[in-house]
């Protein structure tokens, strides 16, 4: 068995702090140094965090380790950075008290933050839904005209098809997520 470089170590524990902080966010909203890191590409490559066994390293190393180490390349990893940044930001919003009354200036205000926050949600999911189409549309062109063995095709055909599958797993997630946050929210009404 090969030995594993810091900065593989560093690719494969990073996949699995960023995929425990999208299932259970609770966990991370107090963590200020993760959600810095969590910003933007460079940042989540400078995170270390020695108890995870995290080092710090350049985004090309992180890059370069990612494609070789983990099955969903740096490419996953950053999708996986953004909906751990969405799931983090989405818990430390305030859970809303009242259902807005519409007949009054707050209330619509109330009204349209909901709608907005909805409708950004819905853009998130129709974002990625047409990335996946175009990498598809890809694909199938490379399909096209690929002259390998069927073997072959077929082992390029399941490793796009678990890359879409991850993809459209975390899409359907974060709406997932939106529709239980806002359950969640009708629950806490209903109480009051």
């Amino acid at each position: 068995m090969k030995k594993l470089s810091v900065n593989q170590i560093k690719a494969i524990k990073t996949e699995q702090l960023l995929l425990d902080v999208i299932n259970k966010p609770n966990n991370f909203t107090n963590d200020d140094k993760l959600i810095h890191a969590l910003r933007s590409q460079g940042a989540l490559a400078q995170y270390d965090n020695p108890v995870l066994n995290i080092t710090s390293c350049s985004l090309n190393t992180l890059k370069s380790n990612c494609n070789d180490t983990l099955k969903r390349k740096y490419k996953g990893l950053d999708i996986l950075r953004v909906n751990a940044k969405t799931a983090i930001e989405d818990k430390e919003q305030e859970p809303k008290v009242d259902k807005p009354n519409k007949a009054t200036l707050s209330g619509l205000r109330l009204k349209v933050n909901e709608l907005n926050s909805e409708l950004e949600s819905l853009r998130f999911a129709c974002f990625n839904l047409t990335n996946i189409i175009d990498e598809l549309r890809s694909f199938t062109k490379k399909l096209a005209v690929y002259d390998g063995t069927s073997d072959a095709r077929y082992d390029l055909y399941k490793d796009q098809d678990y890359e879409i599958r991850l993809k459209l797993d975390y899409t359907n997630q974060f709406q997932a997520y939106k529709n239980s946050q806002e359950e969640y929210q009708r629950f806490l009404n209903a109480s009051n």
